[in-house]
């Protein structure tokens, strides 16, 4: 709503997002950046192509092997059922930013650039207590001087 009239006044409006399940693009929303990625891609372990998966679950061979609990076991897949590059054969795996690992440098640019055009920001929904992986050539870099993420 607040985005359809935003568009309605000529406004540029943009979603950036920590979420990963894909449910702002399912809810219409037009520009959307997702810095945690997204559930709804897959990224080659060996050489980073990123393709779009809507089809089909990312490894059929892990449905009903997932738990919650730490002392879970090994589900000891065999290499050969574990979803494959296109391109390379390397492994593929959902295309999300884990814990520990950096912020995509190219998703954080267009996050700044929508937030240094901005004339609104609301921040909803966060308790904004998490500290980010942001590599340093991006702070040092920043053309809005921001030396620290947080």
């Amino acid at each position: 709503m607040l985005q359809q009239q935003c568009e309605n006044e000529g406004k540029h409006f943009t979603i950036i997002t920590q979420n990963i399940d894909g449910l702002h693009w399912k809810a219409g929303s037009k520009n959307v950046v997702e810095l945690h990625g997204s559930l709804w891609k897959t990224q080659c372990c060996r050489c980073d192509d990123v393709q779009d998966n809507y089809e089909k679950a990312v490894c059929l061979a892990l449905d009903g092997k997932g738990a919650p609990d730490p002392h879970t076991r090994d589900a000891q897949i065999p290499v050969a059922e574990l979803p494959h590059c296109q391109k390379c054969n390397g492994l593929l795996r959902p295309h999300v930013v884990w814990f520990g690992e950096c912020l995509d440098p190219t998703v954080l640019d267009q996050a700044e650039n929508a937030l240094i055009k901005c004339d609104l920001l609301l921040v909803v929904g966060t308790s904004a207590v998490v500290q980010i992986q942001v590599p340093w050539s991006i702070c040092e870099n920043s053309s809005s001087g921001v030396g620290h993420v947080s």
